[in-house]
């Protein structure tokens, strides 16, 4: 995946800031962002994923302002089961978390 490569390697202090460690990415953090997670998914766990939710944007002056949304695929948002990795790019299953997506893409975030 050459997508994963275009990120430049970071400072060797983990403990920094995002915006310390990619000077770069603080003119994306006001964009609107929709993380998407699956509840039971494995490769990429919620656990992991909201963190970041947390973070993007938080450096800015208005961090309140910062269009996010974290959506659970899961039972808790009306899907009829709790998703995984697999469910969230499964044609038929993945379907109903696109319209989701599709959703909050026609409401402008």
């Amino acid at each position: 995946m050459p997508w994963l490569a275009a990120l430049p390697a970071a400072d060797d202090d983990a403990l920094l800031s995002a915006r310390e460690r990619y000077p770069f990415i603080a003119r994306f953090t006001r964009l609107p962002v929709l993380f998407v997670g699956g509840k039971v998914d494995g490769i990429a766990p919620s656990e992991s994923i909201f963190p970041v939710y947390t973070l993007w944007g938080s450096e800015e002056p208005d961090a309140g302002a910062v269009p996010k949304l974290f959506f659970l695929a899961g039972r808790e948002n009306g899907l009829g089961w709790d998703f995984d990795a697999f469910d969230l790019l499964n044609e038929k299953r993945g379907e109903r978390v696109w319209e989701h997506v599709v959703g909050w893409l026609e409401r402008g975030r």
